[in-house]
This record gives structure tokens, C-alpha cells and sequence, in this order.
């Protein structure tokens, strides 16, 4: 969890949303781009305005997820999510709640509904996903 709070720490530092929607980006440009192969419809997350591809990369029993987007805004929000749900087991997961991150982050007052709407989306195809490992 360091490393989402290194995060969060950066972002609260950040006082224009314009510069907070550029660090966003920033870090969705961190994470690699998910390979063409990988971008068929059993990963697309339905209920995204923007096209998000998702799926898990089993480690032992911890699970990584490899994620993109076709929107630079929403790639960040998924690098923000990545960050808290990777390198946990399917049971973990199951008990974790993005939700204070995202309240931290103010993302309510910040994002239209339907990018609202995507970043649930993005939460429950992980749930879903890492339920399938249960």
C-alpha cells in the first residue's frame, strides 16, 4: 500500500485540477500498453464511456492485472486502481474498498458521471475477475 500512498501524497500536493488531470495521465502512461492479442471482448469493462481492457496475470496466489484505455484521462484512472489491486490474493481483494482513495482524490466533484460510472465499472470487472480465482 506504499505505493498508493506515495501516490495519494503527490496528488493531494497538486492544488489545480487541470495539473492533477496531467499527473493522471502521467502516471497512465507509466503503465505498459496491453498487447493487441489481449484486447478482445472478454476483457473490454463493460459500462466505460471510454473502450478498457482488463485481465489478470496469475503470480503464485497473488494476482496481477494488466489494464489499458483509449483515453488518456481514464488510462491514469486505471494506473490509480492498478496500484491499489495488484500483487494481492483473489481473497484480499475480495475485502478491499477503493472507495476512501477515491474520496481522497476527490473524484466525485471531479469527474463526469460517466467516467464515474467506468471507474466502478473498472472496480467490479477486477472483483469480478479476482473472484473467479477464489
Amino acid at each position: 500500500m506504499d505505493k498508493i500512498e506515495d501516490f495519494l501524497d503527490d496528488f493531494d500536493f497538486i492544488e489545480d485540477w487541470e495539473d492533477k488531470y496531467l499527473f493522471l495521465m502521467e502516471k497512465g502512461r507509466e503503465i505498459p500498453q496491453l498487447p493487441e492479442e489481449m484486447k478482445v471482448p472478454a476483457n473490454i469493462v463493460d459500462g466505460c464511456q471510454s473502450r478498457v481492457w482488463m485481465t489478470a496475470l496469475p503470480n503464485g496466489d497473488r494476482l496481477t492485472f494488466a489494464a489499458d484505455s483509449d483515453s488518456q484521462i481514464v488510462k491514469g484512472l486505471v494506473a490509480v486502481v492498478l496500484m491499489f489491486y495488484n500483487d494481492h490474493t483473489p481473497n484480499e481483494i475480495a475485502n478491499m474498498d477503493i472507495t476512501p482513495v477515491f474520496q481522497r482524490m476527490d473524484l466525485e466533484r471531479h469527474l463526469s458521471g460517466n467516467r464515474s460510472n467506468g471507474l466502478k465499472a473498472m472496480v467490479q470487472k477486477i472483483k469480478s475477475i479476482s473472484g473467479s480465482y477464489l
